[in-house]
């Protein structure tokens, strides 16, 4: 080891040795970068003005660039904006026929409307002429009817007198024979038949005089209204013809408002142009004069360079001259540490030669030593073995204890799974039951069975006032099957006097469109009833001219207290 260390020291002395010879070098070095150090600190002004003169030229350089860009953008934009309000100027060279055409709509539109109105009061108006018409000729067939009977009273009662004339019965006045008697009343009767004539004609008179005067003043009201159905027709085919023009002009509103807008992006897009060319000619002037300064501080920049690239390659001699007061101190400190080391050499030989003796005395007393050195290492074989053994039963232990773990946490788990089940068996029982109350027995045909009886009702009702009483409707909830079970249903059949029961699909178009209406009519009236409307009169347009193919599409209201229906032309409702 002392060897070793002399040798180390001896390297030392040899390394600080080659740095010391060079201390002429390394001084000479030294100088000269204290000299470029401070010729750098001249430079460096100088170059920090060109470095600082190039950045600027060359973001200025970059902002002509981009101002260049922006103004090529906006002209491409002004340009594009230009084509397309030309384009639209093109398109507008018959605006001023389409606004003719919108305001002619306007005011088409205006009578139109006006007629309408017209028509609703002409209807109304006409309906009750029509009603006032309809009590007239009642009168007038009641007191026919009336006449009628004392007619045909007045033959029966000339018959039985003639019997008196023809029995030759002398005295005819005090004849006691019952056919006489009744023939005697018959006469007496037939005199007072004249009176029966006067009353019925005064009444006649009389009333059909009011009725008169109400059906004169219903058309004379009906009169008054003015309306021209064919004023009415013509003023709907101009509108339809003028309607499109309505859109054409708001289609040129739109155009214009775009024009309009158009011009506004223009003046804007002109206005950055405008502001991009001055920050365009600014940009120019001051890259020139930030070029004209690089320009002049170029060559102390260059100098500059090479000044620290002539610092950076002599920097490395810096650390050398660091290096000569330590390669000095080590020299010294090695030589005087190889004298110690040749002296400790010398003490280790004489200490080598006295171990030597004392070892030799001790191998004869280690010879015993073998036979308990074997017995100790049986016994160290024998607590590895049990160590080992040990180490096995506590790995079983651990696998117990984690399959424990496992167990209980498998328990949780079926506990968890068990409530979940519960809670799925109480959601399933409320989705059953909710299944049940909306199946075809559930709430919904409770619903119905309790609202047919009303309905039945209410629809024969009004199919009897249309039938004069010779149709019904039946509604049947139950339909037999063939294998002989009763199937929830909901089945119409159509009653009709001397006529079997039919389902509705068998039945003339006719009685079809009479029973659907009653029905439609009768869910109206409940479904109004129930609401608390209260209708007080209910008209019926377009009915008997359509040929039977109707159905019911619109409810208006024309006042608080009158509904309008209106049945068109469609293809026949089934239910």
């Amino acid at each position: 080891m002392t060897e070793q260390s002399r040798a180390t020291q001896q390297a030392i002395i040899d390394n600080s040795a080659v740095i010391l010879d060079g201390r002429a070098e390394i001084e000479e070095k030294v100088a000269e970068h204290k000299s470029l150090l401070k010729h750098e600190l001249e430079l460096a002004g100088e170059s920090a003005l060109y470095s600082s003169k190039k950045q600027e030229a060359e973001n200025l350089a970059r902002q002509v660039d981009a101002e260049q860009k922006v103004i090529a953008d906006l002209q491409g934009a002004v340009q594009t904006k230009w084509d397309e309000k030309n384009a639209m100027i093109l398109n507008s060279a018959n605006d001023g026929e389409v606004r003719q055409k919108a305001e002619l709509y306007t005011r088409k539109k205006t009578e139109l409307d006006e007629m309408q109105e017209k028509a609703v009061v002409y209807q109304k108006a006409k309906t009750e002429h029509a009603a006032a018409v309809f009590r007239h000729d009642e009168i007038t067939r009641k007191f026919d009817t009336e006449k009628q009977s004392a007619d045909e009273q007045k033959r029966v009662l000339e018959k039985k007198v003639e019997i008196l004339s023809e029995s030759g019965c002398v005295d005819i006045d005090h004849a006691h024979c019952k056919f006489l008697q009744d023939a005697t009343s018959a006469k007496e009767e037939l005199a007072a038949l004249d009176g029966i004539y006067a009353d019925i004609a005064s009444r006649r008179e009389t009333e059909l005089a009011k009725t008169s005067l109400e059906v004169d003043e219903k058309l004379s009201v009906m009169n008054e209204v003015e309306f021209d159905a064919e004023a009415l027709s013509n003023l709907q085919k101009e509108c339809a013809t003028l309607l499109p023009y309505v859109s054409q002009l708001e289609d040129i509103k739109q155009r214009e408002g775009k024009i309009a807008l158009l011009e506004a992006d223009i003046k804007h897009l002109q206005s950055n142009i405008l502001e991009a060319e001055i920050r365009l000619a600014e940009a120019k002037a001051e890259g020139m004069t930030a070029e004209k300064e690089r320009d002049r501080y170029a060559k102390a920049f260059e100098e500059h360079v090479k000044v620290l690239s002539s610092i950076t390659t002599l920097e490395p001699w810096l650390e050398k001259e660091k290096q000569l007061p330590v390669a000095e101190e080590r020299n010294l400190t090695a030589k005087n540490r190889v004298l110690e080391l040749t002296e400790e050499l010398k003490d280790i030989d004489t200490d080598i030669a006295e171990k030597q003796a004392e070892a030799d005395k001790e191998l004869l007393a280690m010879s015993g030593m073998e036979e308990l050195t074997g017995i100790v290492a049986k016994m160290n074989a024998e607590v590895e073995d049990l160590n080992a053994l040990v180490k096995e039963k506590q790995m079983e232990i651990g696998a117990l204890q984690q399959k424990a773990d496992q167990s209980a946490r498998l328990k949780k788990e079926i506990t968890s799974l068990q409530e979940r089940q519960l809670g799925y068996s109480d959601e399933a029982f409320d989705y059953e039951t909710l299944k049940a109350a909306f199946s075809q027995s559930g709430v919904p045909h409770q619903i119905i069975r309790s609202i047919i009886p009303q309905l039945t009702a209410t629809s024969n009702t009004i199919l009897g006032q249309m039938t004069g009483g010779k149709m019904g409707v039946e509604f049947r909830l139950e339909r037999l099957q063939k294998s002989g079970k009763e199937k929830v249903s909901l089945d119409i059949f159509i009653e009709e006097y001397g006529k079997s029961v039919l389902p509705y699909l068998s039945k003339s178009g006719g009685e079809k469109v009479k029973s659907s209406l009653s029905v439609i009519l009768a869910l109206a009236e409940i479904k109004s009833s129930s609401a608390g409307i209260q209708l007080g009169m209910l008209f019926i347009d377009s009915w008997m001219g359509m040929e039977y193919r109707h159905t019911v599409t619109h409810w208006r209201p024309s006042r608080a207290d009158i509904a309008i229906l209106r049945l068109w032309q469609l293809p026949m409702i089934r239910p």
